[in-house]
């Protein structure tokens, strides 16, 4: 559950830049709060929101910057002949979600916009009823259809962020994570620029999305061990994603923008990883 702070702060604001917010987004995120533990029904603000995951305190606004805005800009979501804002700042008429597109600056007035109009849109407590996730996903009425399945890893990242939570019942080692599996990401080039690094692009190339710079016991390596378990097959590990992308199609893989990375299944970079897969534990609550 997110933690609210104990003061009663502004509701959204960064540096002196207050957040514009339709009535319709407004009174969308009222409701939406009403289930968080706030007993006093102070004002809040959005910004500070908390959580902890593996002993680490995530910020909500920065895992929204991280996980669901790059998913959304890779799905189309944030196209002005959908949900995004245009140059002179006019938004889509009678839509609770507008969001600016092409954000890559996470602590920015355009990010905390687009973080506030879809957090009206989450059902804190009841993730999956969020209109975030049901409406792209086909489960309710959507006038752009539907833009995901519940496998692919721009909707999982999504829910993980919409659920304080892992994509899965089950998790992956996270202690081994920043040693083992992410300094493998970093060695064999995914997140060198042009392929999957943060920062770089806006969307999640390829439904995959790196902090080169992520540091051990910080959320930012939470992130990026987010990323790498939704593009996780638990039931069937060697058609995971974050296999069968890097691995010469010769070799049963698929095509890669990057390229193959591992020539074969020996590689021990492919064994690393798939033996990490395949030893999943009970997921945090």
């Amino acid at each position: 559950m997110l933690q609210l702070p104990a003061y009663p702060p502004r509701i959204a604001q960064v540096g002196r830049a207050t957040i514009g917010l339709t009535r319709t987004a407004l009174l969308a995120l009222s409701v939406s709060l009403a289930g968080c533990e706030n007993p006093e029904n102070e004002t809040v603000d959005p910004l500070t929101f908390e959580y902890e995951l593996f002993g680490v305190t995530v910020n909500y606004f920065d895992a929204y910057a991280a996980l669901t805005n790059p998913s959304m800009d890779g799905k189309g979501c944030t196209n002005v002949f959908c949900h995004g804002i245009g140059a002179a700042g006019e938004a889509a008429p009678g839509k609770s979600l507008q969001l600016f597109p092409n954000v890559t600056v996470d602590r920015s007035v355009q990010m905390a916009n687009n973080y506030i109009s879809a957090l009206s849109n989450v059902s804190i407590g009841d993730a999956n009823a969020s209109l975030l996730l049901a409406k792209p996903l086909g489960a309710l009425s959507h006038v752009g259809g539907t833009l995901w399945d519940a496998t692919e890893s721009e909707y999982r990242a999504a829910a993980a962020w919409a659920k304080q939570n892992v994509p899965d019942s089950s998790a992956l080692d996270f202690a081994s994570f920043p040693a083992n599996i992410n300094l493998l990401f970093i060695s064999r080039g995914c997140a060198n620029a042009g392929c999957h690094r943060k920062g770089e692009s806006n969307a999640a190339v390829g439904g995959f999305f790196l902090d080169r710079d992520a540091v051990a016991g910080d959320q930012t390596m939470i992130f990026n061990y987010l990323w790498a378990l939704a593009n996780v097959d638990l039931t069937n590990p060697a058609q995971s994603k974050l296999l069968t992308k890097p691995l010469d199609e010769g070799a049963g893989g698929e095509s890669h923008g990057g390229g193959a990375i591992f020539a074969d299944t020996t590689d021990a970079g492919y064994i690393a990883l798939l033996n990490w897969i395949q030893n999943p534990v009970p997921a945090p609550r």
